[in-house]
């Protein structure tokens, strides 16, 4: 096994399995109801443990080797065989350094991807070459034959005897998680770079890591787009708290639509904006002395921010039609501006009617046939949970959050943390019911409620988000005859994957797009750059 000289890794105590990545003990964990689904862990190596780490394990009793990944998606694993050997690695890159053959695109895979490119699934878009997803258990048994299982399921922090009852509990307990999961991660590193946007999930981040004294900075961006320019909000946070404030402007004009990095990944990651954002952040790391940078990616999935009437279909599920429901369809008509007959009509539809869409399909520039109907299978929703609307949405969105956190798209030299993805606050947010996140009218109402004294008013009270639509249209002006080219030429069209004549009408229309259509054709340019890493 080669790990690098900067990967922390713990051995069993019995000596029959290995540790690699950050991990922490069980005792940091206040509400666990242990592993679920795979079957019970005989040693510290999962039930015992959480952090951001893949653990080995040799299982006498089934003659296999088990790799388990934690649920945080914080450690990648991915998994091959050629020539008679399994190979199992981090990063394609290093695999490839050390004799694993390039690997072929899979197109078909690739074409599944660009429709749901937000659902986790253990193919990736290369011939040969799987994931193994978060929370997942590989198992190789001694004839070479591999499966996946669950190690580790949400499902068993929603079950109704798991569930928050008091609203002030759920505050309290969330307060002390989020404390102790930041400062668990604040303890690995000796100065922090926090991207900030003066949002809610970084302000809390931030208000975690001056609450327990750790050396941090923060860096925040601007656009020309006043809608994309976060350095007030992001000022307010930083002044209240004393933590210095970076300040980096992204001009769509020094963006490139090639990678900056040549490292080959499983799946299309790299995106122009997103480089712009990673110089950046290099530039403000650098200056700094920071040795590890802090995201608050994530945080919206995990502080269950639905969109959707979902929160009052599962009051109607838990309690019936009384004012339990007429509560929470209220708190949801606040929320969207909408009637409360109207809020309580949707929710109605949620319980009895409507079969639940966890995961939207995007067909835009697609060729007919290319978009499978329904999304990939993913080992929590094969089968009936008996979960309530909300909780499937809330479960959906957090299987989501890993394509953050998950393959390593940020092309930095240190590491990256997403400390709201850590297990045992995902764990309790779980079991927080739905219509306690949209109390009086707010999303992620619990979180707010639980940092209210150690942020500003206006942050707390804070709904809108910066918004890099600007930025990004600015990009597609800038690079249009590339992008143009880079479509009409290249091996999407010629794989069929691709629709030319859609491509070349919406680049054809006079004047502002009527929508964001322009975000996807620069990031189709950039999938583009992607088949090119690979001689394809």
């Amino acid at each position: 096994m080669l790990v690098h000289e900067d990967a922390a890794s713990k051995a069993a105590d019995d000596g029959a399995g290995l540790i690699v990545g950050a991990s922490f003990p069980r005792s940091r964990i206040g509400r666990i109801a242990g592993a679920a689904s795979g079957g019970p862990s005989r040693s510290v190596f999962f039930s015992d443990m959480w952090g951001g780490f893949v653990a080995f394990r040799i299982d006498d009793r089934q003659q296999s080797i088990d790799v388990t990944r934690d649920p945080s998606g914080m450690a990648p694993c991915l998994v091959a065989r050629q020539g008679g050997a399994i190979w199992l690695f981090s990063d394609l890159e290093t695999a490839i350094a050390a004799g694993l053959s390039v690997p072929a695109m899979d197109w078909t895979a690739l074409g599944r991807y660009l429709a749901f490119p937000h659902v986790p699934t253990q193919e990736t878009c290369l011939a040969g070459v799987e994931k193994v997803l978060p929370g997942m258990r590989l198992r190789i048994s001694r004839d070479g034959s591999m499966s996946q299982i669950c190690a580790w399921s949400p499902w068993a922090y929603t079950r109704n005897d798991s569930r928050i009852r008091r609203y002030d509990d759920a505050v309290r307990l969330l307060r002390a998680e989020v404390l102790s999961s930041v400062g668990a991660w604040a303890a690995r590193s000796s100065h922090i770079m926090l991207e900030l946007s003066g949002g809610l999930d970084s302000s809390i981040i931030a208000a975690c890591l001056r609450d327990l004294g750790a050396s941090f900075s923060c860096v925040t961006f601007a656009t020309d787009d006043p809608a994309g320019d976060e350095r007030r909000q992001a000022g307010l946070v930083a002044s209240a708290l004393g933590a210095r404030l970076h300040e980096v402007k992204l001009d769509a004009a020094g963006a490139s639509l090639a990678p900056r990095s040549r490292q080959r990944t499983p799946a299309p990651q790299a995106i122009s904006w997103r480089a712009m954002i990673d110089s950046g952040v290099r530039g403000a790391i650098d200056e700094a002395g920071a040795d590890m940078l802090f995201s608050g990616g994530g945080g919206d999935n995990v502080f269950c921010y639905l969109t959707t009437a979902a929160p009052a279909a599962d009051a109607l599920r838990a309690f019936g039609p009384g004012p339990c429901f007429a509560r929470a369809a209220r708190d949801v008509a606040t929320l969207h501006r909408a009637s409360v007959w109207r809020a309580a009509r949707y929710a109605l539809r949620k319980v009895y009617w409507a079969k639940p869409k966890l995961w939207p399909r995007n067909i835009a520039f697609l060729m007919p046939g290319v978009a499978p109907a329904s999304p990939p299978a993913h080992l929590w929703f094969t089968e009936n949970t008996g979960a309530p609307p909300g909780k499937l949405e809330h479960t959906a969105s957090i299987a989501s959050a890993v394509s953050v956190s998950d393959g390593g798209e940020r092309d930095l030299d240190v590491q990256v943390c997403y400390p709201l993805l850590s297990r045992p606050l995902i764990e309790l947010c779980l079991g927080i019911p739905s219509w306690m996140w949209v109390s009086g009218g707010r999303n992620r109402a619990v979180a707010r409620d639980a940092f209210s004294n150690l942020l500003p008013a206006e942050t707390i009270a804070r709904r809108t988000k910066g918004d890099l639509t600007g930025l990004i249209a600015g990009i597609y002006r800038e690079h249009k005859s590339e992008i143009e080219a880079l479509l009409m030429e290249g091996r999407l069209a010629r794989e069929g994957i691709l629709d030319r004549e859609a491509v070349f009408a919406c680049m054809r229309q006079a004047g502002p797009f009527p929508d964001a259509s322009f975000t996807q054709l620069v990031t189709l340019a950039g999938v583009e750059y992607w088949i090119q890493s690979f001689g394809a």
